[in-house]
């Protein structure tokens, strides 16, 4: 079990529950945030350009350079959360990477420690998702285990 990223300890702020998923092979993203552009506004901040981001990630020679831009994009959004659990071709059943990022330090030690990845529903429902989703609808989109309600 690998796990890097940038915690923040405390409570944290109230924040949004929009996850918004992406795809790629074996891993899925979910940033977490306010409503579109609201702290990145607040904050006298300018969106990223999509096409900026692309060009980043277009240029980028190691995977922590994708993370780096992947989170400057979504920070000049007013997402305040996110979070990229990779499992890989051959981690079927094993313990994923996981990067995360503005999430209580705390909360990401005891997810970690106590593997709760593996009950989580948000990691698998983002990689199979095209669209954005709230926290709220998961039991709407996906079957829950009792273990994970």
């Amino acid at each position: 079990m690998q796990h890097r990223g940038r915690g923040r300890t405390g409570d944290g702020a109230a924040i949004g529950e929009a996850v918004v998923p992406s795809v790629s092979p074996a891993g899925a993203i979910a940033a977490v945030g306010m409503a579109a552009d609201a702290t990145a506004t607040a904050a006298g901040r300018v969106p990223m350009p999509l096409t900026d981001f692309i060009a980043q990630v277009e240029a980028a020679r190691e995977p922590a350079e994708i993370w780096e831009s992947g989170l400057d994009f979504f920070h000049s959004r007013g997402v305040v959360m996110v979070s990229y659990h990779y499992y890989g071709s051959g981690l079927a059943g094993g313990d994923p990477v996981i990067r995360a990022d503005g999430f209580p330090e705390d909360w990401v030690n005891h997810y970690v420690e106590d593997k709760l990845f593996r009950v989580d529903p948000l990691p698998e429902l983002a990689a199979r998702s095209t669209e954005p989703f709230f926290w709220s609808d998961v039991r709407d989109l996906t079957a829950l285990l009792d273990t994970q309600e």
